[in-house]
């Protein structure tokens, strides 16, 4: 079976709370059962591209009546066999200091942000 994960942190590249260990072990456990598993996550500031290997130059997300535009790149160290860590690079939305915040107040825009990462992941797996 192939199983996708969507998700705004995973260990070790972007964590805030309990979701990010989550998403750093489940997959793997779900991969060990025979099962080819990806994980998609946005890619924050704080992950460099240096690190990752592009996969899809352009992917057109339409949001809101506009298109915009993205990148998927994918980490040249996956943490199991069986699976593989995949990042949509939109700076627009994920270029920035904080995940979620920045001086304890959260970005008013991140319900698109958010929407915009489960819309890429729609399109990337087609």
């Amino acid at each position: 079976m192939k199983i996708l994960f969507v998700a705004s942190e995973c260990v070790p590249f972007a964590k805030t709370g309990g979701l990010a260990d989550v998403i750093g072990a489940l997959p793997k456990f779900i991969a060990e059962l025979g099962h080819e598993v990806d994980v998609f996550l946005p890619r924050y500031r704080k992950i460099p591209l240096a690190t990752l290997s592009p996969v899809i130059p352009s992917l057109t997300v339409s949001m809101g009546g506009r298109q915009t535009f993205c990148s998927v790149w994918r980490s040249d160290t996956s943490p199991a066999v069986g699976q593989m860590i995949y990042f949509v690079d939109c700076p627009e939305y994920f270029d920035r200091d904080g995940l979620y915040q920045e001086k304890n107040v959260d970005y008013p825009d991140n319900a698109g942000r958010f929407a915009l990462l489960s819309r890429a992941a729609i399109e990337f797996a087609k």
